[in-house]
């Protein structure tokens, strides 16, 4: 497993240091515990000088400032190229021209794009008022000419269709089981009766056999062998 405190292109923020100096602060319980063996406390040494020396450097970094935290503003040009290209990638996904992995949805729309999903839902104000996002009209209407494409029995994903005969399939299949079920239940019924009748027969048949015994007139000879 990689460990950060050894990594050169690790970075540590802020947000990191309650971490480092909790482990710090837990080594620390055990090397001061009686109950802890030497040569453990020694192996854990390193471990706490590592996460105090991330915690230090993370206390000596520079702060960025406010006005380096402000997000830049997006300027009408820029939203009136991006617009182009929403608009340019929707006609090829709505044509079928999808990038490999893509579906006909509104996360391959702002990748293809290259703009950022989150323009395509609505914000809200600082007041809590909610405002439309900056490109929530064009998603809408992706959505809308996707619909009407769909409605019209064009497939615009390939994956659609692939999903629709899959579908057709497994109702193909549950007829079959059904027809089997079916044909299995009419057997067994046939074999319950067959049974039944032959266990007729058979009784009849033993009921006959004892009446004509009882009614023969022919009796045994007995053997003179058993009689010298």
């Amino acid at each position: 497993m990689c460990d950060s405190a050894h990594c050169p292109q690790a970075t540590h923020h802020p947000c990191h240091r309650p971490v480092w100096a909790g482990q710090a602060q837990t080594i620390d319980v055990f090397i001061t515990s009686p109950r802890i063996a030497k040569g453990e406390k020694q192996r854990l040494a390193p471990e706490r000088d590592r996460a105090l020396r991330v915690v230090a450097e993370i206390d000596a970094a520079p702060r960025p400032c406010r006005e380096e935290l402000t997000v830049a503003r997006l300027t009408e040009p820029d939203k009136t190229r991006n617009e182009a290209a929403i608009r340019a990638a929707m006609d090829r996904i709505l044509t079928g021209n999808l990038p490999p992995g893509g579906k006909a949805d509104l996360k391959t729309l702002a990748a293809t794009a290259g703009v950022t999903r989150t323009g395509f839902y609505p914000k809200k104000n600082r007041d809590g008022t909610p405002r439309p996002g900056t490109y929530q009209h064009l998603a809408e209407e992706f959505e809308r000419r996707l619909q009407e494409l769909r409605a019209a029995g064009e497939i615009v994903d390939p994956r659609d269709a692939q999903v629709d005969r899959l579908k057709q399939q497994v109702d193909e299949l549950k007829d079959q089981v059904a027809n089997r079920d079916e044909q299995l239940a009419e057997l067994t019924e046939f074999k319950v009766l067959a049974i039944s009748r032959l266990a007729a027969q058979y009784d009849e048949i033993e009921r006959l056999r004892t009446q004509v015994a009882e009614n023969s007139p022919l009796r045994s000879v007995p053997n003179a062998r058993n009689n010298p």
